[in-house]
Order: structure tokens, then C-alpha cells, then sequence
């Protein structure tokens, strides 16, 4: 399941919710999401940081591969 989380989430929302909860499961629902991408952004700059590499050459770099 934890590999699931953000799947089972949405799944759970659009199964369960009703109309008077759907301006608060999408709140939640966009926290998270923002919260995965903010956590995101912050290791691939600390990997590239690592690395000894800029944002623009470790981008290129992922592309490549």
C-alpha cells in the first residue's frame, strides 16, 4: 500500500466523496501534491548540490538518460 499512497488517495476521494465534502478533499488532495513536489524539487537540487552540478546541466543530464 505505501507504494500506492497518492493513487489510493485519489481513488478514495472520487469514490467516497460527496458533494459537500468536494472543496475539502480537493484542498487536501492539492496540499499533498504540492507537498510531494516541494519535497521533490528540494532533493533533486540537494542530489545536484551532491554532485557539484547546476540546475540547468543535472536537468540536461536526466533528459539524456
Amino acid at each position: 500500500m505505501r507504494g500506492n499512497t497518492l493513487e489510493f488517495a485519489v481513488l478514495r476521494v472520487h469514490e467516497y466523496e460527496s458533494a459537500k465534502d468536494h472543496v475539502v478533499n480537493r484542498i487536501m488532495l492539492k496540499s499533498y501534491l504540492d507537498s510531494l513536489a516541494k519535497g521533490l524539487k528540494a532533493n533533486t537540487e540537494a542530489y545536484f548540490e551532491q554532485k557539484g552540478l547546476d540546475m540547468q546541466t543535472g536537468e540536461q543530464l536526466l533528459k539524456e538518460v
